[in-house]
C-alpha cells in the first residue's frame, strides 16, 4: 500500500521528534513541531468544510504553504498553488487558502495571526485519508506547457512517490540540499516531499538575502536554482559559498558570464545544467566546463529520448529535429484535457534538439523560437546568450512581432541602466551583426515563470497593447 507523505512525517516525528524538518526565514521546526502544526491545520480545515476530493488552491509564503500542503494531503484534498492567469472556477477549485486577503470565487480561509493563535487549541487530527482512487490527484502543478500559458498537470500519489525518489537520486546525491525553487513548481514541490519522506531538512526558499543566509548558516553542499535565482545570489556583495560542492541550474541554460561568476563565489562547486519538464522530470544533465561553456548533456537512466521530424518519425543521431521523450511515472494528461503535448505515451516539450552519435544530447531551443530574420534563421535563446557582455544591460529577451505588412520583426525587450539606453542598440548590434535588432522595447522587468523562463508570449502581448495605444 502506498504511504502518503504525511504518514511518513508522523512516523519520523515519533522516531526522531527533535530532528530538523523545516528551516526558513522565520522558522526552525523539528519533525514533532511540523507534525503538530500539520495535524491541527488538518483538523481546522476539516472543521471549516474542506473535504476529501476537494481541490484547494494555496497562496501563502512558501514555508506556510509547506505546512498547508501536508495538512490538505492528510484530509484527502487535492492541493495546487494559486494559478496565475487561470480562472479558479474553470478548474473546479472550491477552496482558497491564503495569508493575505484575496478576492476569489472560491471559499477562502485566511491564515493570519489570529488563525495561528487559535490553532494552538485545536485538537490534532490523528487519521489520514487515502486518495479515493489510484488515479485521484494529490497535487495539480502548473506547467508552462509548450505555449508558455499555464496548464494544470495532475499528479497521483504514486507519481509523487516515484518522482520524489528519482529527484533524490538525480538532484540530491550530496546533502544538505536546498532548492531555491518554490513549491509552485514541480521541482520545488518534489524537493519538499522528498525531504519529508526521507526525514531530511527542507530549507524553504525566500528572497536572495534569505537564501544566501540559509545556504551559509546551514553549510548547504548542493543548491538547485534557476539561472535568474543564481544571478541574484551572485549580485549580493562580498559573499562567497565555500561549502557548496554542487550547483544545479534548472529552467534554462547558464550563460558563460554567469557560470564564470558562480565559479568565483563558489570555487569548490561543480556546475551542472539540468534539462527536464514538469510533465516528466529531469531527463538529461550537463556538466559545465571550466571556461563556462556547456557541453552536450548525458541522458539520465530510464529516460527514453528521440528526435523526430514533423510527422513524428524518428531521425538518425546527429540530425536536428523535434524532441520527444518518455519515462516511468511521467504525467499522462493535462487537467483541461485539450493539450496534445502528452500523447501516445510520449511528451513533446516543443523544443528542438539533436542526439549526437555518442548518445549525448543538446537542446537548441524552442521550436517556435526559431525565426527568420532578414533571411537568417536564428534561435532566440541563442541570441539572448550573445548579449551577456553588453554594458548596462540588466535583463533582456528577444521576441518577434508582425508589422502591418505581415513582415516578422525582431524586437529586443530590455531592462537597461538609464545612462546606457541611448547607446544600447549600437552595442547590441555590434554583438549580433548578422541579425540586427529591428526595435528596442525598454521595460521595467522581463516577465518570467517560476523557473525563470522568459514568457515571450507575454512580452509580445504587452508590446502589441502599447503599439495599439500609440
Amino acid at each position: 500500500m502506498l504511504q502518503p507523505t504525511v504518514a511518513l512525517l508522523y512516523d519520523h516525528a515519533q522516531r526522531r521528534p527533535q530532528a530538523s524538518q523545516l528551516i526558513s526565514r522565520r522558522w526552525e521546526l523539528t519533525t514533532a513541531q511540523v507534525a503538530g502544526y500539520v495535524a491541527r491545520m488538518a483538523r481546522a480545515f476539516g472543521q471549516r468544510g474542506i473535504a476529501s476530493g476537494d481541490l484547494v488552491s494555496i497562496a501563502c509564503d512558501n514555508d506556510l504553504a509547506f505546512l498547508v500542503t501536508l495538512a490538505l494531503e492528510q484530509i484527502g484534498a487535492t492541493s495546487c498553488t494559486s494559478p496565475s492567469g487561470v480562472a479558479h472556477d474553470a478548474l473546479g477549485i472550491s477552496w482558497h487558502i491564503t495569508d493575505v486577503v484575496a478576492e476569489t470565487a472560491a471559499q477562502t480561509i485566511l491564515i493570519d495571526d489570529a488563525f495561528m493563535v487559535a490553532l494552538v487549541s485545536v485538537e490534532p487530527l490523528l487519521t489520514i485519508a487515502s486518495p479515493s482512487t489510484e488515479t485521484t490527484p494529490v497535487r495539480l502543478i502548473f506547467s508552462s506547457g509548450t505555449s508558455g500559458i499555464p496548464v494544470a498537470v495532475p499528479f497521483t500519489l504514486e507519481q509523487v512517490i516515484q518522482r520524489a525518489t528519482l529527484a533524490e537520486a538525480i538532484w540530491m546525491p550530496d546533502r544538505p540540499f536546498m532548492s531555491l525553487i518554490t513549491m509552485a513548481s514541480a521541482s520545488g514541490y518534489l524537493t519538499a516531499m522528498a525531504n519529508v519522506r526521507s526525514g531530511d531538512t527542507y530549507f524553504s526558499p525566500g528572497d536572495p538575502i534569505d537564501n544566501a543566509r540559509l545556504l551559509r548558516e546551514n553549510n548547504v553542499s548542493t543548491v538547485k536554482a534557476s539561472p535568474v535565482q543564481l544571478a541574484a545570489l551572485c549580485a549580493l556583495p562580498d559573499l562567497t559559498f565555500p561549502d557548496l560542492s554542487r550547483i544545479e541550474s534548472a529552467g534554462g541554460p547558464l550563460s558563460v558570464a554567469l557560470a564564470q561568476r558562480l565559479s568565483e563565489v563558489a570555487p569548490s562547486a561543480s556546475l551542472l545544467n539540468l534539462y527536464g519538464s514538469t510533465e516528466a522530470g529531469t531527463i538529461a544533465v550537463a556538466r559545465i566546463a571550466d571556461d563556462g561553456t556547456t557541453p552536450p548533456a548525458v541522458l539520465v537512466a530510464g529516460a527514453d529520448v528521440e528526435v523526430v521530424d514533423d510527422l513524428d518519425q524518428p531521425l538518425p543521431h546527429g540530425t536536428e529535429g523535434l524532441i520527444r521523450w518518455r519515462r516511468p511515472y511521467q504525467a499522462t494528461h493535462y487537467a483541461d484535457g485539450t493539450r496534445t503535448s502528452l500523447r501516445d505515451g510520449w511528451f513533446y516539450p516543443g523544443d528542438r534538439g539533436v542526439i549526437h552519435p555518442d548518445g549525448t544530447f543538446s537542446i537548441l531551443g524552442r521550436a517556435d523560437n526559431l525565426v527568420n530574420s532578414g533571411g537568417v534563421k536564428v534561435q532566440l535563446e541563442a541570441l539572448d546568450a550573445r548579449l551577456s557582455t553588453v554594458p548596462g544591460l540588466v535583463d533582456w529577451a528577444y521576441f518577434t512581432d508582425v508589422d502591418a505588412f505581415g513582415i516578422e520583426r525582431l524586437i529586443l525587450a530590455a531592462v537597461a541602466l538609464p545612462e546606457h539606453q541611448s547607446t544600447l542598440v549600437a552595442a547590441v548590434n555590434e554583438r549580433t551583426p548578422d541579425v540586427p535588432v529591428n526595435r528596442l522595447y525598454l521595460v521595467d522587468e522581463i516577465p518570467r515563470n517560476a523557473m525563470g523562463k522568459v514568457l515571450r508570449h507575454e512580452l509580445r502581448q504587452r508590446f502589441a497593447t502599447l503599439a495599439s495605444q500609440q
